[in-house]
């Protein structure tokens, strides 16, 4: 994946862990502004699109979402682990 190599190794995670996933809390909202109301012809447009997006990120960005994380991880730890 071409985030992977930008960024750095993937986290393991359980196969299923809907109350954790790093993702919904900083990366999917802004991609979704950036897609809301655009439609691709082909599958390639969509690709190149987001090629676009991940490449105009900057480590900024990143780190942002990264320390983002923490809240909802610590309601996790205060709630004993219990599913949110």
């Amino acid at each position: 994946m071409h985030l992977h190599t930008l960024i750095a190794p993937a986290i393991s995670q359980p196969p299923y862990s809907p109350d954790l996933t790093p993702s919904d809390y900083w990366l999917f909202s802004h991609l979704q502004r950036h897609l809301e109301g655009k439609q691709f012809k082909k599958e390639s447009d969509l690709k190149a699109d987001l090629k676009a997006f991940f490449a105009s990120q900057h480590s900024e960005f990143w780190e942002k979402g990264i320390d983002h994380l923490r809240t909802p991880w610590q309601e996790v730890v205060n709630a004993d682990g219990a599913y949110l």
